[in-house]
């Protein structure tokens, strides 16, 4: 990582050439940094490193533009590197065990997650919540969300601050389907999903959560933390 201001200044041969290399590896390196260089230029360009982003200054060098997501070496087909905005699954997760499962090490560049659900059940009647997280822990709080379950046993309407709720009315009642989060600008999400049971019933669930700082992590539990899980699988695909 390497910036410069590409200001020269008059000094010493030792000291001039030093400076010198200093542009070329800020050059070499695109002016990478985890933040933006403190001098700017038209037409610059910035390797963001902290959301993996190349980005180019504008021509009246006011804002910044994204360029593309930084290529992955192990996005490669025949040898040609490929983006990271293609679609990427991760590794499925049992959900057979535990009070909670979590997706980490998501990318910054990541615009939007989905979390698919195959025959999901717990030991209790405790809803399904999906939450969101960042360095600093999943967020357990300051969603605006609701949701709404029409079934056999009964219809439920409720709205939470914890999370993307799914109801449930029975035990080990089986639950598939998906709930897609979404970057609608800075760290805003919003989420929406519909996931059928087998009691039988559907849920629906929607709203947004402001988180403050960049997205790593996703989790799966339910409301009272303590139902565990005793049956099924989950997954996040992401782009």
């Amino acid at each position: 990582m390497s910036q410069h201001d590409y200001i020269l200044d008059n000094q010493d041969g030792a000291s001039f050439r030093a400076d010198i290399n200093s542009v070329l590896a800020a050059i070499a390196s695109c002016n990478s940094g985890p933040t933006a260089p403190a001098t700017t230029y038209a037409y610059q360009v910035w390797h963001d490193t902290t959301n993996g982003i190349i980005k180019q200054r504008n021509a009246t060098n006011t804002a910044w533009a994204n360029l593309a997501d930084v290529l992955l070496a192990d996005k490669s087909i025949n040898g040609l590197l490929t983006y990271t905005n293609q679609l990427t699954l991760s590794t499925s997760q049992a959900t057979t065990s535990g009070t909670v499962k979590d997706f980490t090490g998501i990318p910054g560049w990541v615009n939007r997650i989905t979390m698919m659900l195959d025959g999901v059940s717990t030991n209790g009647t405790s809803p399904l919540l999906f939450q969101l997280g960042t360095s600093g822990g999943v967020q357990t709080s300051g969603y605006n969300t609701a949701n709404t379950r029409i079934g056999s046993v009964s219809v439920i309407a409720a709205s939470s601050s914890a999370g993307w709720q799914i109801n449930s009315a029975t035990a080990a009642s089986a639950s598939r389907g998906a709930v897609t989060f979404a970057r609608i600008s800075g760290n805003v999400w919003v989420g929406t999903g519909t996931v059928a049971s087998s009691e039988p019933a559907v849920s629906w669930t929607s709203g947004s959560k402001d988180l403050g700082g960049a997205l790593t992590q996703l989790r799966i539990t339910t409301v009272n933390g303590t139902d565990t899980f005793d049956a099924g699988s989950v997954n996040i695909l992401y782009e």
